[in-house]
């Protein structure tokens, strides 16, 4: 299973390869994985982090509890009024309504982000859409080759976690 920390990390470092330094990651929804990308430390590289978010108060609490770095929190009505050419943009939410999904395209087409990666299973936009910004979904090639290269890395690896699988369970059994 591909590590989205690793991957957004990837990307991140393919787009900013010239010694631009990065201007803003927002990351939307305050979900597991946008948690995880938090803690991984891929905020670190940008100027500043925000988590767009329907519930700030609970986005708050929450990342009390998982971090300490600094991270603003911002509902949705407050994102993309600005255009924003440098910024970073994760998409990784769940329950979005199709006003939600709209709302969320008009502001990404205003921000004119440098990149867009949209870890919905049902991707926010088409790839044509995505205007300025360079836009990758889970369905697009660049994903796709990262867990590739994923799965490259862990085929040594599994006949050793199929064993140890193997002996716990002969151990669970006795």
């Amino acid at each position: 299973m591909l590590a989205w920390p690793c991957a957004a990390n990837i990307i991140m470092a393919d787009r900013y390869q010239n010694g631009e330094t990065p201007d803003h990651l927002y990351l939307t929804g305050a979900s597991d994985l946008n948690v995880d990308l938090i803690r991984s430390g891929v905020g670190e590289h940008f100027s500043s982090t925000t988590i767009v978010t329907q519930n700030p108060k609970r986005a708050r609490k929450r990342l009390r509890r998982e971090t300490d770095k600094k991270v603003e929190v911002m509902r949705p009505e407050e994102f993309g009024h600005a255009r924003e050419p440098s910024s970073f943009v994760v998409i990784a939410t769940s329950n979005l309504t199709d006003q939600d999904k709209a709302d969320l395209q008009n502001a990404l087409l205003r921000m004119e982000s440098r990149m867009i990666v949209d870890l919905m299973g049902n991707p926010v936009m088409a790839a044509a859409l995505a205007g300025k910004s360079n836009y990758v979904n889970m369905n697009g090639e660049e994903i796709r080759r990262l867990i590739d290269q994923n799965n490259e890395q862990l085929a040594p690896k599994r006949p050793l976690v199929c064993s140890d699988i193997e002996a716990a369970l002969r151990t669970a059994q006795l």
